[in-house]
């Protein structure tokens, strides 16, 4: 039943219905709550969801509660497992998550901090290791962190890199619109 509502709340998020999204998914964070102990791993996917639909209706503070609950369930989660079916790229979405609603609350330096940790978790999966992936939303978080701070000549290179991996990665099969990068370098 919970998976069933957390699925219509991503689908009604994705569609800009906000309102009827974050009824679901606090719907579904009661059913999962009650049940945190046999669905760790799902209570850890909705807390997941929360911070980018408080801070997309600029609800900053409950967006960070939220990212905060998510970093500790995860956590939680991801210690409960042997070491070998841990999952680097759940852990490292939970400090990049994390750093976005630091920079979104102004914490500048702890986001800087978690967008780094993120980043050096995600530089240890396969994908990247394999160069078909690359942490974007670590490098964001680190580089506005860093333009907040007033230091946007060191946030460049991170961006630059960002922006020239998938050059010659992506090619002609770029889907995504880095202009608003471009505007900082």
């Amino acid at each position: 039943m919970a998976q069933l509502i957390v699925a219509l709340h991503r689908h009604l998020k994705e569609c800009g219905n906000w309102d009827q999204s974050l009824s679901l998914a606090e719907l579904a964070l009661g059913i999962l709550k009650q049940h945190k102990s046999e669905m760790a791993e799902q209570y850890a996917d909705i807390l997941m969801s929360l911070p980018s639909s408080y801070h997309c209706l600029g609800n900053r503070v409950k967006g960070l509660q939220y990212a905060e609950a998510h970093f500790k369930q995860r956590m939680l989660v991801q210690e409960a497992k042997p070491a070998a079916e841990r999952d680097y790229g759940f852990t490292a979405m939970a400090y990049t998550e994390l750093s976005l609603a630091r920079l979104m609350n102004d914490d500048y330096d702890d986001a800087i901090a978690l967008a780094v940790q993120g980043r050096r978790l995600l530089e240890q999966t396969p994908e990247f290791l394999n160069r078909t992936y690359w942490p974007h939303w670590a490098d964001y978080h680190h580089a506005w962190s860093l333009i907040g701070l007033d230091r946007a000549e060191e946030a460049r290179p991170i961006l630059q890199n960002m922006l020239e991996w998938r050059r010659q990665t992506l090619q002609s099969h770029e889907t995504e619109s880095m202009k608003w990068v471009v505007l900082y370098l």
